[in-house]
């Protein structure tokens, strides 16, 4: 089988980036974090940079918004606790390199329900929406979207909301499956955030000298090609795109 650890690389501020693929694993932060690049080119809205996420859950008793009566991204305390998760694991050079992102409002029709708002305000840290999930993992198997904390795999939440009832958002859950729960329920923290190339540079090699590739790469860094292999994963795509309702 294929190796399964990411390559891992010291971040310091300086330079470009050198060898840095999507599926490789970032450190970077006060506390030696690791965060998976989604994107090794682009930010999660398409302009030059680098897309990360935590490699794993950071937290795993975060509500979207404790009072239960809004589901829009802009006013939950998911947000209010991203702005201070971010000022406890990056100091003020850390954060200076991380971009503001900002998306305008959308809805979309992903795993075959409808979510309403995601629109993103000058942002430095944020959770994926239902659009960025399918965006970045709808190709990969299911074990792509689980994500552990304290080696135990959790649902994380997204900042998605549910169109359909404003009491709920999106989540994956700890089996890989995008649902809704209530928003004042406690769900895992999974931040996700852009830092630009320039800022960047390589300062160590994988630990053990071990180069990573994703299952599907046949040995390259290529995922994105990789992914139009047939069958590659194992798996059919109507498995990986299907939903439960998680209350």
């Amino acid at each position: 089988s294929a190796e399964e650890t990411a390559d891992t690389y010291g971040v310091s501020i300086g330079a470009g980036v050198s060898a840095v693929a999507d599926r490789h694993s970032l450190v970077f932060g006060n506390d030696a974090a690791k965060w998976l690049v989604l994107d090794a080119d682009q930010t999660t809205v398409g302009n030059a940079g680098i897309a990360l996420i935590a490699e794993n859950i950071v937290a795993n008793d975060v509500a979207f918004n404790a009072g239960g009566l809004d589901n829009a991204w802009a006013y939950s305390g998911a947000k209010s606790w991203l702005a201070d998760y971010a000022a406890t694991a990056f100091d003020a050079s850390y954060l200076s390199y991380i971009m503001d992102t900002t998306k305008d409002a959308s809805t979309e029709i992903c795993f075959q329900q409808n979510w309403g708002e995601d629109a993103l305000s000058a942002e430095k840290l944020f959770f994926l929406s239902a659009e960025e999930v399918e965006q970045y993992f709808y190709n990969d198997s299911i074990d792509g979207l689980i994500a552990t904390y304290d080696g135990v795999a959790e649902g994380w939440w997204l900042r998605s909301a549910y169109a359909d009832r404003d009491i709920y958002a999106g989540v994956v859950s700890d089996a890989g499956f995008v649902g809704y729960p209530h928003i004042a329920a406690t769900w895992g923290a999974r931040p996700a955030f852009n830092i630009s190339a320039d800022v960047v540079a390589v300062s160590s090699a994988a630990v053990g000298g071990k180069m990573w590739h994703h299952p599907c790469t046949n040995g390259t860094a290529d995922v994105k090609t990789s992914q139009k292999l047939k069958g590659c994963f194992g798996r059919e795509r109507s498995h990986i795109m299907k939903r439960e309702k998680i209350y």
